[in-house]
């Protein structure tokens, strides 16, 4: 058998080397040759591998995904696998995503599937920060029936992990609240919102006082001036009876009238009447315009689509 062997190995290596020494080349640079095609036939293997941390701090329910890179970039088999030593304190999954669970330590390891290289992230999950407290921009708030104005809720500490607010009026009748913390004027009277966080149930309040709205609508009476400058760039109320003009800071009190007559401001809409004289017959001219008022500010908008902010005097 052992000859039979021998034989075999001749007349395989007669066929290879024959056809190299008809065309001129040595046995030296023939052997060569072969053993370069049995080198490059051959998988590059994974010498090791790394990870772009070392180590990672996250807060609970945070996410992050790890990289690794087997060694060298060449080699035939890249694939890797992931494991938690804690997974009650970090999760990973099988693209290296962690996401932590709750506070303490724990280590992920990244291995090569082909010669179980390894690699380690140690992964410090800290605990939420938790709410301390709650503040309003505003403690007291007065509006006629019909404005409106929006408060700013402003949770502590400003790195708290949960920030949800919920806002609540203790008379819904008189002063109404929406999930936004925008209270609503609704008839006179007064009622108290107030605001609670999700956290820890921490509160402040602010209390809400409404007064009769305007017989106009929804607008006090008073003088309302804009930056703006130009033509009705004031306006007067009084009842339901309104003027408007330009109003020149260079003269005290100088202000020229445009037009004066009735109005209504109500569901967002300001609407005044007033008359041109004519030679034979007075006209009696109608403008509507969109508006908003949240307490002493007055929003209209004009003809152009243009915001006009008033602010009472």
């Amino acid at each position: 058998m052992k000859n039979k062997t021998k034989i075999l190995g001749i007349i395989i290596a007669a066929a290879i080397l024959i056809p190299a020494f008809a065309t001129g080349a040595s046995i030296k640079d023939t052997l060569k040759k072969l053993a370069d095609k049995s080198k490059s036939a051959a998988p590059v293997k994974v010498t090791g591998v790394s990870l772009n941390k070392t180590s990672l701090s996250l807060s609970v329910g945070a996410s992050e995904t790890l990289t690794a890179a087997p060694a060298p970039s060449d080699a035939a088999n890249k694939a890797v696998t992931w494991k938690s030593s804690a997974t009650t304190i970090a999760t990973v999954d099988a693209n290296g995503k962690i996401t932590a669970v709750k506070a303490g330590t724990a280590t992920i390891t990244v291995t090569t599937a082909d010669g179980a290289k390894t690699a380690v992230c140690s992964v410090n999950v800290a605990a939420p920060v938790k709410v301390t407290g709650v503040k309003l921009n505003k403690t007291a708030l007065s509006l006629a029936a019909g404005a409106n104005e929006t408060l700013a809720a402003t949770v502590a500490p400003s790195n708290a992990a949960n920030q949800a607010v919920t806002w609540k009026s203790s008379a819904a009748t008189i002063a109404t609240v929406d999930a936004d913390g925008k209270i609503t004027a609704v008839k006179a009277g007064k009622a108290t919102v107030t605001v609670t966080t999700a956290d820890g149930a921490k509160a402040a309040t602010v209390a809400v006082t409404v007064t009769a709205a305007a017989a106009g609508g929804g607008i006090p009476d008073g003088v309302y001036r804009s930056k703006t400058s130009g033509w009705n760039d004031m306006y007067i109320f009084s009842g339901n009876k309104y003027s408007s003009g330009s109003y020149s800071p260079y003269y005290e009190n100088n202000l020229e009238l445009t037009n004066s007559g009735t109005y209504t401001a109500q569901n967002g809409i300001f609407t005044i009447t007033f008359v041109i004289p004519g030679e034979r017959m007075d006209h009696e001219v109608v403008r509507k315009y969109p508006y908003t008022l949240a307490g002493n500010t007055l929003t209209i908008t004009d003809e152009d689509g243009k915001k006009i902010v008033y602010t009472k005097q």
